[in-house]
Parts: structure tokens; sequence; C-alpha cells
């Protein structure tokens, strides 16, 4: 349990020497385990691939290597490290719904955090970004490679929209 904690000493070095990589960290964090809960898998799983699967830019980039050195004292179970081995190397297929999950949540998170950067001020218009985003992964097959069904799509989508207020508090 101790590496699903935001103060692990992982996660206190990337706060320390990446501070913005820490906090869009531990949005993507929220998100997915709001994602995960929807669609019924284990949030625990999805929480510690949010948390880490970037750990690796602390050495350069987020790359299988990087991540192995970074957590190498530390008991990773097989099949988290797997998760994560799918979200680093599977960005645009990956294998498992929890890879999934994290990387729909990286991307929301990433392109809220791009618009209110290229427009500080400006209202987003949230509901158009996610269904943007949510069909052109649909069109290219992105939810394919892990088996998601169009109800659980449809379900992340619901949640995806339900948490205005959430990105709202992003940019702040």
């Amino acid at each position: 349990m101790i590496i699903n904690d935001s103060e692990c000493p992982l996660m206190v070095e990337m706060k320390e020497k990446q501070p913005d990589l820490y906090i869009h960290t531990i949005h993507v964090a929220y998100l997915s385990d709001k994602l995960a809960n929807a669609i019924g898998l284990d949030s625990q799983y999805v929480k510690t691939i949010s948390y880490y699967y970037k750990i690796g830019t602390l050495l350069g980039e987020a790359s299988v290597a990087n991540l192995k050195e970074m957590i190498s004292e530390y008991e990773f179970p097989a099949v988290t490290y797997g998760y994560l081995e799918d979200a680093i190397e599977n960005t645009h297929s990956p294998k498992s719904k929890e890879a999934f999950v994290v990387l729909i949540a990286e991307m929301i998170i990433s392109s809220v955090e791009f618009l209110y950067a290229k427009n500080p001020g400006k209202e987003i218009q949230y509901e158009q970004v996610i269904t943007t985003l949510l069909r052109k992964k649909i069109e290219s097959a992105f939810p394919m490679s892990c088996n998601i069904s169009y109800a659980e799509v449809e379900e992340i989508k619901r949640v995806l929209l339900e948490e205005k207020l959430y990105y709202d508090f992003i940019h702040r």
C-alpha cells in the first residue's frame, strides 16, 4: 500500500524534482480512479499506474528501462508492473482496460492543461473537448486493443462529462 500513497518516497522525489509533473500525476490519478470505479476495475491498480507510468522521466524519459530502475527497491506486484509496462509501451493501443483508463485520463488532463496554458482566462467548453477527444480515440480503434465495450466507453464519457467543476480546479 505504500506505493499507492502520494507521499511514497518515489512520489516525494517527483514532487521535489518535477513539481508540475507531480501535480499532473495527482490529477490523472484522481480522474483515473473515478473512471475505474465507474466500469468496475480495481482502482488501486489504476491509481498505481497513474502515479508511476511517467516516473522514468526523473531519469530522462518515461521508458520501461527507467521505470525498472526507479522502482527497483520497491515491491511492485507483478500484475501492477505489467499494467505499467502496458501504459508506457502501448500509448496508442493499450492491452489492458486499466492502462486504457489511465491513458484516457492522461489525455483529458493534458488537454485541459494545454487549453488553459494557451488561453488563460478563456472558458473551455469541456463537453466539446471530451466528446471530440473520445470520438477521435474511438475512430482510431484505440479501445479495440483492450476489449473495452461500447457501454464502458459511454460510462467513461458520462463520468468525464460530470467532472466539469474538477477541470476548473486544474488551472488554479
